[in-house]
């Protein structure tokens, strides 16, 4: 029972920054931004070139997770300013930064994959044997978890949330949509870079098709936490989903079932529940967020 645990929280460290990530993005300003995706490559990308420094083990974790979260904000800014330059959808904006970061992510590593030697560097803190990353992951976990709880109850964060009902609000009181957007949007972009790094480095691997699936694994989780949370608006909706799923991983794992189709059943279970949730909105539909 302790190995199921410790086999679940150690996927929910790694993938947490990514789903409170998109929850800023899909639940809170409601907009469809797919090149999170892209965000997750090109931080784990970027950051494997931190970890071959020659430097304390601690300063190269600390800079690896901030180059990650700045190469996933750069996407977020290209994927912003294609937006606002070109007046596309977000949608259109996303796909056309998921396909020039699929050519810059290959110029990176000089290829489409990168090995990472140091076997040391999430084990700084002393964890299980099984398990020698669990108790920095649940570490660097936490500390995100507590700054997103802060940027929800900010202004900014509340902001956020207003945009997504209605962008239109803020022309009445002098202050910038496009603001309160880009900021969301960067920090969505950061911690879904940050995650990237996470996993590759647990992983032992980074290549540029990593971030495939990462778009549908957030709107699952997305949808499985807002299932089983009725408060509209809150950090734990992407905790709960991101453990929901990864239950359902696992019991599909122990019946032996075929991970290889894995992404059928996440569609099947998003479309089901989207399907039941809809008929219980009393004919409300919802094209953008969840």
């Amino acid at each position: 029972m302790l190995n199921i645990i410790l086999t679940i929280l150690e996927p929910a460290a790694i993938y947490l920054p990514l789903l409170l990530g998109a929850y800023c993005a899909f639940s809170l300003l409601k907009v469809p931004y797919l090149a999170i995706e892209s965000a997750f490559v090109f931080g784990a990308l970027l950051a494997s070139h931190i970890m071959f420094l020659k430097m304390p083990i601690l300063v190269i974790l600390i800079l690896s997770i901030l180059t990650a979260m700045l190469a996933g904000a750069i996407v977020g800014l290209v994927t912003f300013a294609v937006k606002y330059y070109a007046k596309v959808s977000f949608l259109l904006a996303s796909i056309i930064s998921i396909g020039f970061f699929h050519g810059i992510n290959q110029f990176v590593i000089h290829g489409s994959h990168v090995s990472l030697g140091m076997n040391n560097l999430l084990s700084i803190i002393p964890s299980t044997r099984e398990y020698p990353h669990l108790a920095t992951l649940l570490v660097i976990s936490s500390i995100i978890i507590c700054v997103f709880y802060f940027f929800i109850k900010s202004q900014i964060g509340t902001s956020c949330a207003i945009y997504g009902n209605n962008p239109h609000f803020f022309e009445h009181y002098n202050i910038s949509a496009n603001y309160v957007c880009i900021i969301g949007i960067l920090l969505s972009s950061s911690l879904a870079g940050l995650s990237g790094f996470l996993s590759a480095y647990n992983n032992g691997f980074a290549d540029i098709s990593m971030g495939f699936g990462i778009n549908l694994l957030c709107i699952t989780a997305l949808v499985l936490g807002k299932t089983f949370i009725s408060k509209k608006y809150s950090f734990i909706i992407p905790c709960i989903g991101i453990l929901i799923y990864l239950i359902i991983q696992q019991f599909l794992l122990k019946i032996n079932f075929d991970s290889q189709y894995f992404s059928t059943v996440q569609a099947i279970v998003v479309f089901l529940l989207l399907a039941f949730t809809q008929k219980l909105a009393k004919g409300k539909r919802y094209e953008l967020g969840l």
